[in-house]
């Protein structure tokens, strides 16, 4: 027996039955101690593993809510590429919209251009008619007026009628001229700044007085001589009025009525040609 069983009986105090009990028991002893040794280096190992499987669960956990988060990333970056598909869709059906209103109008506005173009061509003749006509009637108002000298170099209109002087026959010549402005205004649709009133020879001329008030001048004597220079003036400044319209710069002279007038009269029956 080895030292670690000293003080206990010697060998021959045993009996061979004994001993190989004794034997026995020790191999059995020895067993026992490797299987504990093996138990407790499991154990050893199982309390490893199971720390090692602990930290492995709370990896597993932290992963799991890493994946959560980016589940919930990817759930709210589904739910935004599906709200801007949706208006993208939208937006593409709004565009698509428009292209056919696009192509509508640009089909409409075709149809109005042929028949803009076709009334433009009808205008243009109306244009020339009138001009015609216009120049026309501008050369009956010259014929039946005839404004001209006289032999002695006097403008005077209607074969002899003199408007420089203050009896009946001035006022009936200004009544004329008063005719024929009016005529010109009406043909080349210009309202004239002193309106008139063709009455023969008790015409007037419309003028606004230092109140405000529109009163008529006439053009015949009066007691007030200064109002009938002032319709004289008046009509001068219509006639004036109506060559500027044409380009022409008027005498404004009220004792060239009739050269002012037979200007106006040519220039509106050259531009009706012109145009």
């Amino acid at each position: 027996m080895d030292a670690k069983h000293a003080g206990q009986l010697p060998v021959a105090a045993y009996t061979p039955s004994q001993l190989t009990e004794l034997f026995r028991l020790e191999k059995l002893l020895v067993e026992r101690r490797a299987q504990t040794d093996r138990l407790r280096a499991a154990l050893e190992l199982t309390r490893r593993l199971e720390q090692q499987l602990s930290l492995q669960q709370q990896r597993i956990k932290r992963k799991q809510q890493q994946v959560s988060s980016r589940a919930y990333l990817v759930e709210q970056a589904s739910t935004l590429a599906d709200h801007r598909l949706a208006r993208h869709t939208e937006q593409r059906r709004l565009t698509n919209q428009a292209s056919v209103a696009i192509q509508k109008t640009r089909d409409l506005v075709s149809r109005q251009a042929v028949a803009l173009r076709q009334e433009r061509i009808i205008l243009e003749d109306l244009r020339a008619m009138l001009a015609k006509e216009r120049s026309v009637k501008m050369t009956q108002v010259m014929e039946i007026f005839d404004i001209s000298t006289d032999d002695s170099g006097m403008w005077c209109l209607c074969g002899g009628m003199r408007i420089d002087g203050e009896g009946e026959m001035a006022a009936a010549g200004l009544g004329a001229v008063c005719r024929v402005l009016d005529l010109a205004a009406r043909y080349v649709a210009v309202p004239l700044r002193f309106p008139v009133v063709p009455r023969g020879s008790r015409s007037a001329v419309c003028v606004v007085n230092g109140s405000g008030i529109v009163e008529l001048v006439p053009l015949f004597v009066t007691r007030r001589g200064d109002r009938f220079v002032l319709a004289k003036k008046a009509l001068a400044t219509d006639i004036d009025q109506l060559l500027w319209a044409h380009g022409i710069d008027g005498a404004g002279d009220a004792l060239l009525l009739l050269p002012g007038l037979l200007q106006l009269l040519m220039a509106i029956e050259s531009s009706s040609f012109a145009t």
